[in-house]
């Protein structure tokens, strides 16, 4: 199998608070031209519809929501204390499911994922690969960072800042 038909085979599996910080610059929309096959887990799901902020972004996650393939998952199977309940799913999920990336910004979900040889993306990573297909600019992406983090409470260190900067600068 060529590395362009893993790709078309492959899944992403969309954590809650991807889909919460993208609805806030509107770029759900986005993720569409990137990934063929997103799914999100009835437990996901069941996130975003207690999270209740304005009209806008819920009719944004709505849209997203109805867009996309929706599973009913419910194994545990890892035993940490540090993972939720959907989180454990989400990683037990990739596990069993070959050719998974998650999309999550939540370090522990990522550290897992890295120990269980799990491909893991964030809102930056996500932001980059935007770039590269042309999707958005380097002004656009640098420009939401900022309003994400500005006004939506993103939070990321000052070095994960600035390697977002140096990346950025690598792209041509």
């Amino acid at each position: 199998m060529t590395l362009k038909q893993l790709k078309k085979n492959s899944t992403t599996l969309c954590d809650a608070c991807v889909v919460i910080f993208l609805s806030k610059i509107d770029y759900l929309k986005y993720l569409k031209g990137i990934y063929k096959n997103i799914k999100l887990l009835n437990c996901v799901v069941d996130e975003l519809n207690k999270y209740s902020k304005n009209l806008n972004e819920k009719s944004i996650i709505y849209n997203f929501i109805s867009s996309v393939e929706l599973v009913d998952y419910n194994k545990k199977n890892l035993s940490s204390a540090a993972l939720s309940s959907t989180d454990n799913k989400m990683l037990t999920y990739a596990i069993e499911n070959p050719l998974v990336t998650i999309l999550t910004d939540d370090n522990i979900i990522r550290k897992i994922s890295l120990v269980e040889n799990i491909s893991a993306l964030g809102t930056l990573g996500i932001f980059l690969q935007l770039i590269k297909q042309n999707i958005i600019s380097k002004n656009k992406a640098l420009r939401d960072l900022n309003t994400l983090i500005d006004k939506h409470k993103f939070r990321i260190s000052i070095r994960v800042y600035n390697r977002f900067l140096s990346q950025l600068n690598i792209i041509t």
